[in-house]
């Protein structure tokens, strides 16, 4: 059987006759299936030819031996793990629901106010579409998160009772209690040494009574070792991934599971994706160095404690996470309670961590030179405000570089940390200082020509040190990190203001529950 066909209905695979196909993924196909000999159905998860060492094989059964042991209602039971030939594939609970990846996508489409988190899984059904494409080999060609209501950035144009829905406190109540029963489920897990790895909404099943379920423990871990082991790859869906597990970090743990559950929480809050980004590369970058935007910025009906929670399971150290899956479900409680939360307030900075990386190492030199000379002013100053207090006449000195000192201190910053108004006031400055050092240096040759006076040498270091000021800052490297901090002002702007892809901020106030 090919990995990349699904077989026909009525296939029999050991014990299991597949019915239909329910959808597909970066690890596997997934099918409705009866499991023969008891009579029941099945979901069916057809992995790809992946495994071809007996070890990889073995390690798989125990992997999915151990999340078999999990026994919770928030957690899809696995039935049986088995092989046919080289394809391996597991049995789990049917959930008589959709994912939540479903419900997502139909709520930020929404035609009517009359959408919500509950009346929409009661009356679907499974009625998930499947995969037209069914790829193993090429996982980077996958769409971005959220691309079936959005375009090929992930940037999802929310619709006017998309956005009056997700402002609405019965369905920010809703999306808190679907996150803390996933909590406890997770909690479940972890306590007994079980770690997703995979958490995304298309593992978050929601019955038709409203019960989440989490689906795929142990596979996930599974495919991600393996695969960074072999091939060095990352296996998971990229906007859901903690910033250790981009980094390639060996210590991934518990903590991943509830940064995923809170990216999770984030889009259920918004209805969109938390990160856009028109490649898998650019996402990745975006988890690792940028700061998420304020969760108020994009629902103006999120409270600050309810901030408060989202951006602590966010945090990109999972020292500054929650520490349990129990601590994020307890938060949950205390704030459905009314009771104050144990998060603090999010406090959010601009990250300029990008703009670090890319400077050239030149920009440093410029940087300290500029410093350099606000210092010289501001000796100068010093110097001129002790010559006032022993009776000496104030000077030109005193009145200019008190001024300058700041001038040049300012500048420095703003060309280290890619200032648009820094480089034309350091070019400037570079402009007007060559000639000033020229004209320096002819006149100290002009007063003693037959020798290098102090006077020519201190000229001689002017000239030269703006010169190269000013070629610096015209090479091709360093305009390209300035247009690439403008790019960068120009995202937090957009996103401050609710902009970011507009229409589809949500600013309208909650509406009575």
């Amino acid at each position: 059987m090919s990995d990349k066909e699904p077989p026909p209905n009525n296939l029999e695979i050991g014990d299991f006759r597949i019915e239909r196909m329910l959808g597909a993924g970066g690890m596997g196909v997934v099918y409705q299936a009866q499991q023969v000999s008891l009579n029941r159905p099945v979901a069916l998860k057809v992995l790809g030819n992946r495994l071809t060492r007996d070890r990889d094989i073995a390690r798989f059964r125990r992997e999915a031996q151990a999340a078999a042991k999990l026994h919770h209602p928030g957690i899809a039971s696995i039935y049986y793990a088995g092989q046919d030939d080289r394809v391996c594939y597991i049995a789990m609970e049917l959930i008589d629901g959709v994912p939540l990846r479903v419900v997502l996508d139909r709520l930020a489409r929404a035609e009517s106010d009359g959408e919500s988190m509950v009346s929409w899984p009661r009356h679907s059904g499974a009625e998930g579409a499947p995969a037209e494409t069914i790829r193993f080999d090429e996982p980077d060609e996958a769409p971005a998160p959220g691309a079936s209501a959005s375009d090929q950035s992930g940037a999802v144009v929310l619709t006017d009772p998309a956005r009056r829905i997700a402002a609405r406190r019965d369905h920010i109540r809703r999306s808190c209690e679907i996150i803390r029963d996933a909590c406890a489920a997770l909690a479940h897990a972890h306590e007994r040494g079980v770690v997703h790895r995979d958490l995304k909404p298309e593992n978050l099943m929601v019955d038709r009574a409203g019960h989440v379920h989490i689906i795929d423990f142990g596979i996930s871990r599974f495919f991600e070792d393996a695969t960074l082991t072999f091939t060095g790859q990352l296996v998971g869906t990229p906007l859901y991934m903690s910033p250790e597990q981009v980094t390639g970090r060996v210590d991934v743990d518990h903590r991943s599971d509830i940064y995923s559950l809170g990216m999770v929480l984030y889009e259920l809050l918004t209805l969109r994706a938390p990160i856009t980004g028109a490649t898998r590369e650019s996402v990745l970058r975006q988890i690792v160095t940028k700061a998420l935007p304020p969760l108020h910025w994009r629902n103006a009906a999120i409270d600050p404690a309810l901030e408060a929670i989202v951006h602590k399971a966010t945090a990109k150290d999972p020292e500054e996470r929650y520490q349990a899956a129990r601590e994020f479900a307890d938060d949950f409680e205390n704030y459905l309670g009314g009771r104050p939360v144990a998060a603090t307030p999010y406090r959010y900075r601009f990250d300029s961590r990008e703009i670090v990386a890319a400077r050239p190492q030149e920009m440093i030199l410029v940087g300290f030179w500029f410093f350099g000379a606000a210092f010289q002013f501001a000796m100068l100053a010093v110097a001129e405000i002790a010559g006032i207090l022993r009776g000496h006449p104030t000077s030109l000195g005193y009145i200019i570089g008190a001024p300058v000192a700041v001038a040049g201190f300012l500048t420095a910053q703003g060309l280290l940390s890619g200032r648009t108004w820094a480089w034309w006031v350091g070019l400037a400055c570079a402009l007007v200082s060559m000639p000033w050092a020229g004209s320096m240096l002819a006149a100290a040759f002009v007063q003693e020509p037959a020798t290098v006076s102090s006077s020519a040498v201190y000229a001689i270091v002017m000239a030269g040190s703006w010169t190269a000021t000013a070629v610096i800052l015209l090479r091709r490297k360093t305009r390209d990190l300035f247009r690439l901090a403008r790019r960068l002002q120009a995202e937090h702007e957009r996103q401050r203001s609710g902009d970011e892809q507009a229409p589809s901020a949500i600013t309208s106030p909650p509406a009575p529950s």
